[in-house]
């Protein structure tokens, strides 16, 4: 049970730190 709710911690995390890049790069792009 603990582990479920890790796994899906990280994965919400990894998600919002590939959005964070994905936005970060795009902004860079259309300087």
């Amino acid at each position: 049970m603990k582990m479920a709710m890790t796994f899906k911690t990280y994965e919400k995390m990894r998600a919002h730190i590939f959005l964070e890049g994905y936005s970060y790069v795009l902004r860079n792009l259309s300087k």
